[in-house]
């Protein structure tokens, strides 16, 4: 209980650094698009000799560095990868919620205005649009936000995409509040439809009529072109689609798929010599934990 009491004030007090009013990167809202968008960071510590700062202005708000480049934090200010990174915080909140409800009812609007960027379930909701990276006809997501994408549209991680849903259903299943089912029933439905997507589109056999010609991967299939270009080590493309580990993956990872792709994720690793290093190879544990529970 000790040990748990000290990691829930750890997430807790890692949350706020984010969340506070006075943050070293704040969030803004961004009229245009309807979204909540990050400042961005300047960092700076002295090659490692001073406390890590912050060297850019947070007001006004023109002077956020990631406004100006749009490949800080990820693309986040042209809207990339927002369910992705989003979903850690609304999930982390989540488990907060859970054991300390005083603090998420402190916090409640500022994680709210994550999960309506990213997963609004309201189509009243006039600040911000519903679901904002879903494609209702495939089921999937697309990450690229609004920047030109380099290849066709793109999502790097579709396990990250479902976790961003899965979130939304923890947090609407941890809270006491009127909003709290109508964001449980549409991570469930996100998440499912984001699952059943990746089965349909990226678990498919090489001998489906889904894909005709382009690159193949076992862990996408024909979707390994709608992959970003900079995820060539084929290790890493496997790794991207099985974090982070959830409850919601047990319903992701359907056995006959993770027999197949486990033998293949062990021979890209063995070839890719900064697998390891990097840490690529842990994901294996949670597709072994799937074929010997």
């Amino acid at each position: 209980e000790i040990y748990f009491g000290t990691m829930l004030f750890r997430l807790k007090d890692r949350l706020e650094v984010w969340l506070k009013k006075d943050s070293a990167t704040p969030f803004l809202y961004d009229e245009s698009w309807g979204g909540l968008i990050s400042c961005g960071c300047t960092y700076f510590d002295c090659g490692g000799l001073c406390t890590p700062r912050c060297t850019n202005l947070v007001n006004p708000p023109e002077s956020c560095p990631a406004l100006a480049n749009t490949g800080m934090n990820f693309g986040n200010a042209v809207y990339n990868d927002h369910h992705f990174h989003y979903g850690y915080f609304v999930y982390a909140a989540a488990v907060v919620a859970k054991h300390d409800p005083s603090w998420e009812r402190r916090w409640r609007q500022r994680i709210l205005a994550m999960v309506r960027d990213y997963g609004n379930p309201s189509s009243a909701d006039q600040s911000f649009p519903v679901a904002r990276h879903k494609d209702w006809f495939l089921g999937l997501s697309w990450a690229e936000g609004i920047r030109p994408a380099a290849r066709d549209w793109s999502q790097a991680s579709i396990s990250e995409a479902i976790n961003s849903y899965y979130a939304l259903y923890a947090y609407g299943s941890s809270v006491d509040a009127p909003f709290a089912q109508g964001l449980k029933d549409l991570g469930r439905l996100l998440a499912a439809m984001e699952s059943h997507g990746a089965g349909a589109c990226c678990h498919a056999k090489k001998s489906s009529r889904i894909y005709s010609g382009g690159p193949w991967h076992q862990a996408l299939g024909g979707w390994r072109k709608y992959i970003i270009p900079n995820y060539d080590a084929a290790s890493i493309v496997s790794g991207s689609q099985l974090v982070p580990y959830t409850p919601v993956m047990e319903s992701y990872l359907k056995p006959k798929w993770v027999v197949e792709h486990f033998v293949h994720y062990q021979e890209e690793c063995e070839k890719d010599g900064d697998c390891v290093r990097a840490g690529q190879s842990w994901p294996m544990c949670l597709e072994e934990a799937v074929l010997d529970p």
